[in-house]
């Protein structure tokens, strides 16, 4: 099964979330669709779930995703300041938080965690609210 997703505008932040299997490339589209998702809507909190997605990420796609983020994110003064939080489970989410702590060291305000209620509560929003007129992408 290929990777799909799907973007929300939410009044204070942008939803996207993952489901399938892994997919480098497919995982860079959804990073790159959210971030543009983010400035064209004036949003700097950014949530990705990937709590259904499958497979496995080897440790130099942790690394790719973290420094293309990284670089996508710092190439543009409206994302630059994006706060993310990416929820999923192992063996997606890497127990060591890798990608995060590479995230971070790069300039990027990132939350990897295994909790939605975490995550929304890192990102200081509301998980009830719903998408912006049924903006979606």
């Amino acid at each position: 099964m290929t990777s799909q997703f799907h973007i929300e505008v939410r009044p204070t932040y942008i939803f996207t979330e993952m489901s399938g299997t892994f997919q480098l490339d497919k995982f860079k589209d959804l990073l790159k669709e959210s971030l543009s998702a983010c400035a064209e809507h004036d949003k700097s909190k950014l949530l990705i779930d990937i709590r259904t997605l499958e497979g496995e990420v080897a440790i130099f796609e942790r690394y790719e995703l973290a420094t293309y983020f990284a670089n996508l994110s710092q190439s543009d003064p409206k994302t630059m300041e994006v706060q993310v939080a990416v929820v999923g489970y192992t063996p997606i989410v890497d127990p060591n938080r890798f990608g995060e702590k590479v995230a971070v060291n790069r300039g990027v305000n990132a939350k990897v965690t295994t909790d939605i209620t975490e995550a929304y509560n890192w990102l200081q929003v509301d998980p009830v609210d719903k998408p912006d007129n049924n903006d979606q992408k």
